[in-house]
């Protein structure tokens, strides 16, 4: 129960398409009540990642869409940093070495797709 409501609050949550009717019909905080009190019955407490959730209407209002505001991506170029400390095993000037590095990754892979075209 608490999963399907969860899932019916993020599939609303996530639409590109949000006009602001949908937020004078109080949907959305509609949902992340009981979305809340489910998982209060069930767990018996709610974590900080759940409050923030009483705060997306209004970040929706003002920024537009969370698909937006995701930062997958940034995550994602953070796993190169951290594969290459793991391979590195050098700790003296850290940041220098990584900037060295990912500039010479960069440089490799822009030459490779010039060489591609």
């Amino acid at each position: 129960m608490v999963r399907t409501k969860l899932e019916e609050f993020l599939k609303e949550l996530y639409q590109s398409n949000w006009t602001n009717t949908i937020f004078d019909t109080g949907k959305p905080k509609k949902l992340i009540y009981e979305h809340h009190s489910l998982v209060k019955s069930h767990f018996g407490h709610l974590l900080p990642t759940h409050h923030i959730m009483i705060h997306y209407p209004s970040i929706i209002r003002k920024m537009g869409p969370l698909i937006h505001l995701w930062c997958m991506r940034f995550e994602a170029k953070h796993g190169y940093f951290k594969d290459l400390v793991n391979k590195l095993k050098k700790f003296k000037n850290l940041p220098k070495t990584l900037a060295e590095r990912h500039q010479m990754f960069m440089h490799h892979s822009w030459v490779e797709k010039k060489n591609e075209n």
